[in-house]
């Protein structure tokens, strides 16, 4: 069944079902969204050095895949 959603106001929300409405309101502060884009970026970063020490620490080849994403991301 296909939902159609629609934005009252800043703060509320309702969501409407094709046959059948529900409703549902959030009041007062938004919930939480999306963290940045770029503070995302920067955390996986340090993820995937942190990772490639660990690896390199126990004396294990590192996955070809995190050089390669840690260069699409610097």
């Amino acid at each position: 069944m296909k939902r159609k959603c629609r934005l009252l106001s800043l703060g509320t929300f309702r969501e409407t079902k094709k046959d059948s409405v529900t409703e549902k309101k959030y009041m007062g502060k938004p919930p939480l969204g999306l963290k940045p884009r770029s503070i995302h970026e920067k955390e996986r970063i340090t993820e995937i050095l942190e990772a490639m020490k660990r690896y390199n620490d126990v004396g294990k080849s590192i996955p070809l895949e995190w050089a390669n994403e840690l260069c699409d991301l610097l």
